[in-house]
């Protein structure tokens, strides 16, 4: 079976329910608990899908797309509003999975150079090449390496903590709202009457009710002034 939702609205939660395993605990994500699922599936990119499993869960909800890459299993679609979804899952997992890639090595001071050069300065391919550049040269190059390290180095006053972290969380927000937006503009939400579609915002049943409470706990002035940015009305 696949199951077929937006980012935050349960499709976890909706396995683990129909499995007949606990999936009510609130203010929680299920991603880690189901860890049998192939990550390369949630947003079909690559060209061989692994349908060696009960349930293959996806972002996409584009039936065509689906049914092209993986042909002949039954499809659930749990279907609300993106916003909504998407806010979820940035406020339980999607902004640390941010700050963690944000976590880089060290520039390379060779690769730095290359980065910089002007058009008239000598090619480096080595380190002993780079110590012997002109010093008019070096001393610029030297001067702009050490202004990148140090924005690169944790803040250690408050205000500059803060400042940080709210900067993350704009970039977080940012980064996965224009991503997801222009996925679900190259992939539309696609299905037919007469498919299975479970509506979280309207639906009665147990897993829609358990849902709407669910994307009731989470608002975020920063997600949402970014939002209204990029999705102006």
């Amino acid at each position: 079976m696949i199951i077929a939702y937006y980012p935050g609205a349960g499709g976890n939660r909706y396995q683990r329910m129909i499995q007949h395993l606990k999936w009510q605990k609130s203010n929680t994500t299920y991603d880690t608990v189901n860890p049998e699922h192939d990550s390369n599936n949630r947003y079909l990119f690559n060209d061989v899908v692994d349908t060696d499993q009960d349930f293959i869960l996806t972002h996409c909800l584009n039936k065509t797309y689906l049914q092209n890459k993986i042909p002949g299993h039954d499809i659930v679609f749990i279907v609300g509003n993106l916003k909504t979804c998407l806010q979820r899952e940035w406020c339980l997992s999607g902004h640390n999975h941010y700050i963690k890639k944000q976590t880089t090595q060290a520039l390379h001071r060779l690769d730095h150079y290359n980065a910089i050069k002007d058009q008239a300065w000598p090619v480096c391919v080595s380190l002993d090449e780079l110590d012997n550049l002109p010093k008019h040269i070096l001393q610029e190059v030297d001067q702009d390496y050490k202004k990148i390290v140090k924005q690169q180095q944790p803040a250690t006053d408050i205000l500059s903590m803060l400042e940080t972290a709210a900067i993350n969380k704009v970039n977080s927000c940012y980064e996965s709202i224009k991503w997801h937006t222009e996925y679900y503009s190259t992939y539309p939400v696609e299905f037919s009457s007469k498919d299975t579609v479970i509506d979280i915002r309207t639906g009665t049943d147990d897993f829609s009710i358990t849902m709407q409470h669910e994307l009731s706990l989470y608002n975020s002035e920063i997600f949402n002034d970014v939002w209204n940015k990029l999705n102006p009305s």
